[in-house]
């Protein structure tokens, strides 16, 4: 008897376990508390990237000219980490067509912002050895340009 019910008692621990662990892979669902909070990260490293070139300015020192190209990466990179609950295949509660495809378009973006943020890094590293011709600002823009569409995106995304 006491046999069978220790057998129980591991069988229903072992589904309890199975149960939390599939619950604790789910994400928790986008209210719009959490795409507010997502969009504020967006307009942050906006504002971050506010008065972007990626050429040195008249005057500027080279350290000043570093330490604003770094700045610019710093806020992009920060954002990656921000976005990554939504780089993966967001399922709103709203399953409306236009929602649906307002999520992939999210979706969509901020994997490309990941890439063109390497890129851009990439052009950083490269201006030393052929300066002008890393096309940074380039780089930095088009990345700008894709947070500026997932901050719209955001705009109109229904949880």
């Amino acid at each position: 008897m006491k046999l069978r019910n220790s057998r129980r008692y591991i069988l229903a621990v072992a589904c309890m376990l199975l149960i939390t662990s599939s619950r604790a892979r789910q994400s928790p669902p986008f209210t719009q508390h959490r795409i507010n909070e997502i969009a504020a990260e967006c307009a942050t490293a906006l504002m971050d990237l506010s008065g972007l070139t990626g050429k040195q300015r008249p005057g500027e020192s080279p350290a000043a000219y570093h330490s604003r190209i770094t700045g610019y990466l710093a806020a992009l990179k920060k954002l990656d980490k921000e976005l990554a609950p939504i780089r993966r295949t967001v399922t709103p509660r709203d399953k409306r067509a236009d929602n649906l495809a307002v999520w992939r378009k999210i979706v969509e973006d901020s994997n490309r912002l990941v890439a063109e943020t390497q890129i851009a890094e990439s052009a950083w590293e490269a201006v030393p050895k052929i300066g002008p011709k890393a096309l940074l600002g380039n780089k930095l823009l088009t990345a700008t340009t894709t947070v500026q569409s997932i901050l719209r995106s955001l705009r109109d995304a229904r949880p």
